[in-house]
């Protein structure tokens, strides 16, 4: 999350990029951004930050997608971004996830479960990370 909440003026470049991640679950994006910012120290400075008690960096540095977290700790990585967040960030990134495209950026179907349950009703829900 540095990269998006960090130092200096908001990055549109930026912003856009953690939409189309989030909102299509682009793996190519996050790929992009995990290197960018630091790969494991990521997850490591977002422990500290977030105060998570049982969060796990990946063992292959290159594998973001193997860090190890329980449903508390992402509930309170949910807590923290509509909390504590700075507002500019919180508002790209509930934006995107609250809008996530049917299909990902892989092809494949991301509206089932809730979103499925509840046709014709608003929801808001990210689902598959």
């Amino acid at each position: 999350m540095d990269a998006i909440d960090g130092p200096g003026p908001p990055r549109p470049d930026l912003d856009a990029l953690v939409q189309r991640m989030l909102s299509y679950s682009d793996d190519s994006i996050a790929n992009q951004l995990w290197v960018a910012d630091g790969g494991p120290g990521i997850v490591s400075r977002e422990i500290a930050r977030i105060r998570l008690r049982e969060t796990v960096p990946p063992a292959n540095p290159g594998m973001w997608g193997a860090t190890l977290f329980t449903a508390k700790d992402v509930a309170r990585i949910y807590e923290y971004l509509l909390d504590e967040f700075p507002a500019r960030p919180r508002a790209v990134m509930v934006a995107a996830l609250r809008h996530s495209a049917p299909d990902g950026a892989d092809g494949f179907y991301q509206h089932f479960g809730i979103p499925d349950g509840l046709a014709g009703t608003p929801w808001a829900v990210k689902q598959g990370w």
